[in-house]
């Protein structure tokens, strides 16, 4: 195989040759060396060996030269490399407990003046924290980060309540749970409320319905049997009722009473209602939009009765909701009492 290389020469008799002809002569001229040929003819100029490099430290033992390092003299001085920029760190995970309190009735406990809250881990030593109230939530929030696997205890002291012990939790399910804590009320019961009114009216325990705050009603019984003496022993002081008292042929009478610790009494009024026409024929074809009775009776506004009707003719003619509002569900005759 031949190949050729070719070199820088300089040639200080090649220079003297050609400054005697009219060509003007370069100062340098390259040469074609073929390695392949030993023609004189191919070679106008011997070319100058190369030196061999002077050994230098890092020599091997056969005297073979290292690679010298290089200086700034002969490269320059190397680039600084750029430091590669440090990972942003992810933003940490607020860790949040958060407890929705209640009652033993299921009322929200909204009144935490003086609560206290104490979270421990399993060896007994406490949890730092901040704690915060919103309505009956409360959230701790621990001043340093702790594993969201260990398993937690926490108590809470209320006035007015007994200490609660909850349930062992982790922070890992917190973030997915609100735990709602019932905490026993320490209040006394209530003592009877008595209804005054007019003894010759009829009532019966049926005509007294009673309702929570929350709107669940409740069942009171009567004390020694006695209509509109009822016990209040199920019932917390300070507790809310409200009341309806609804007897046929008089108008309804609604009130409220805040439960004591001591016997109470509830003064009212019965009214009888307004008659109201009975005998005022009614036309409706089927397929009528709705009609108010109230109106269409021309009955008084405070009316707060119920209306009654029977079929005289037809199957399942017309049919009234709690509004007095009647629809004609089909051909017949219905008569209003």
């Amino acid at each position: 195989m031949s190949y050729k290389t070719y070199k820088r020469v300089i040639s200080g008799s090649l220079g003297a040759v050609l400054a005697t002809t009219s060509v003007i002569a370069p100062a340098e001229a390259f040469a074609e060396e073929n390695n392949n040929s030993s023609s004189a003819e191919e070679s106008t100029a011997t070319p100058t060996p190369t030196p061999t490099p002077s050994p230098t430290e890092g020599s091997g033992s056969n005297g073979t030269s290292g690679t010298a390092p290089t200086t700034s003299e002969d490269a320059g001085t190397p680039a600084t490399p750029a430091p590669t920029p440090a990972p942003t760190p992810a933003p940490a995970v607020k860790q949040e407990a958060e407890f929705k309190l209640v009652d033993e009735t299921g009322t929200p406990i909204t009144d935490l003046t003086g609560l206290e809250f104490k979270m421990t881990a399993p060896d007994g030593s406490g949890v730092e924290g901040d704690l915060e109230k919103n309505g009956d939530v409360i959230k701790f929030i621990p001043k340093a980060k702790v594993d969201e696997t260990t398993v937690f205890n926490y108590t809470i002291k209320l006035p007015g309540y007994a200490d609660f012990t909850g349930e062992p939790i982790t922070f890992d399910e917190l973030k997915t749970t609100l735990p709602v804590l019932v905490l026993d009320s320490r209040k006394p019961a209530g003592a009877d409320i008595t209804f005054k009114y007019d003894k010759t009216i009829p009532l019966t325990k049926a005509d007294f319905k009673f309702t929570k705050k929350d709107g669940q009603e409740i069942n009171l019984s009567l004390v020694d049997d006695e209509v509109g003496h009822f016990n209040l022993s199920t019932l917390k002081e300070g507790d809310e009722v409200s009341y309806v008292i609804n007897h046929e042929g008089y108008k309804k009478v609604k009130g409220s009473f805040k439960v004591a610790t001591t016997a109470m009494e509830e003064n009212i009024s019965l009214t009888k209602l307004e008659e109201a026409s009975k005998d005022k024929e009614i036309n409706k074809i089927y397929g009528d939009t709705a009609f108010n009775l109230k109106d269409l009776l021309e009955m008084p506004n405070d009316y707060d009765g119920n209306l009654t009707y029977t079929i005289e003719e037809g199957d399942s003619v017309i049919s009234l909701d709690g509004n007095q509002l009647a629809t004609i569900a089909n051909a017949g005759k219905a008569k209003f009492v």
